[in-house]
């Protein structure tokens, strides 16, 4: 496996808070144009709370001791709908459990914020990225605490009132500890709630 080091973990970190940052600074700037331009407008796009669930199947990456499991993740956030872009930046609580080369199974936790960015309208594509701090747990070779790190792409349908429906896939990596962390794909479905 392709050892990282802090300096690797501390890159993605970076890149995870200039992501946060563009999207308040784009939406702050959305607000103030909405705010002199567009009244109605405005009380749409300022933001709704978004409640959203997602379930996952997960696959380690180049791993001879965790193989495969599944999961979900638990995310809250605001969605604040511009004319072509949906920007939501959000936290993530999520967990996933593994199969594993000895007798438990391998657990990995994390907390994380980041933010998604969605294009068009109906069918969105959109992409999205996180950074916290993970834990892997219950296999005892690889049980330790590290940076989590997360990126990947979505396809949401958003015509039902309330509701978006969508489909994911994302590169995950819990950085340090044996071998210098451990990377794992999900895919899945989401439901996110926005109010």
């Amino acid at each position: 496996m392709q050892k990282l080091g802090l300096n690797s973990a501390l890159r993605f970190g970076w890149l995870g808070g200039m992501l946060m940052g563009i999207l308040l600074v784009a939406t702050g700037e959305a607000h103030a144009h909405d705010d002199d331009y567009h009244g109605d407008h405005h009380r749409r796009s300022r933001g709704r709370l978004m409640l959203a669930l997602d379930g996952d199947y997960s696959s380690a990456i180049q791993n001879d001791q965790i193989k495969y499991g599944g999961g979900g993740a638990l995310r809250i956030g605001t969605q604040r709908n511009l004319f072509l872009i949906t920007l939501i930046p959000e936290l993530t609580l999520d967990h996933h459990n593994f199969d594993a080369h000895t007798r438990d199974n391998a657990s990995i936790t994390t907390g994380k914020v980041g933010g998604r960015i969605r294009f068009l309208k109906i069918l969105e594509p959109g992409v999205f990225a996180h950074v916290g701090v993970g834990h892997i747990g219950g296999d005892r070779v690889y049980s330790h605490t590290g940076v989590a790190f997360d990126a990947g792409v979505t396809l949401d349908f958003t015509l039902i009132p309330l509701i978006d429906i969508g489909i994911h896939g994302a590169w995950n990596r819990i950085f340090g500890g044996y071998d210098s962390g451990v990377s794992y794909g999900t895919t899945g479905v989401h439901v996110a709630l926005v109010l």
